[in-house]
């Protein structure tokens, strides 16, 4: 049995493949800026508690240092500041995944339904194949048959 006719579409199968590879790049990048604004939303918080907690400290103190607990409180509240911009971007970037995701789902079903298409098309010529071999057997048996039967 020869070897199938190549697949005419395997240029697009390569372009929609590559595609679907861009895709998976952008959202693994996507995914890891998303992990950084967690971590970093995480570290403010941490921060901000740290920087309250140390003003609790200093106000049970019985001499209150003032600039002390100013120096904490304006700090919390800088840090409450970039806390709220990144949870913003964390939101909005959210959407951004979402839309990453969709195009890597989109991507990867062209190069599924390309791939199908050319395991379809490998199936009929194989099929094809085997009937027309089965046809050269048959008549090949017929042709030895009828030489059997001649005198």
């Amino acid at each position: 049995m020869t070897a199938p006719p190549p697949f005419r579409l395997e240029t697009v199968l390569d372009v929609r493949r590559h595609e679907r590879d861009v895709a998976r790049r952008k959202l693994a990048d996507g995914l890891r800026h998303a992990d950084h604004l967690a971590r970093r939303q995480e570290s403010l918080h941490a921060e901000r508690r740290q920087q309250l907690d140390e003003m609790q400290a200093l106000l049970k103190n019985p001499k209150v240092d003032v600039d002390a607990v100013i120096r904490r409180r304006t700090a919390a509240s800088q840090l409450l500041a970039e806390l709220r911009q990144v949870e913003w971007e964390r939101r909005t970037f959210a959407k951004q995944l979402e839309r990453l995701r969709a195009a890597l789902i989109e991507a990867d079903q062209k190069v599924h339904a390309l791939e199908k298409l050319r395991a379809r098309r490998e199936r009929a010529w194989q099929h094809h194949a085997l009937q027309v071999e089965q046809r050269e057997l048959e008549e090949a048996w017929q042709g030895i048959r009828q030489a059997s039967e001649s005198p």
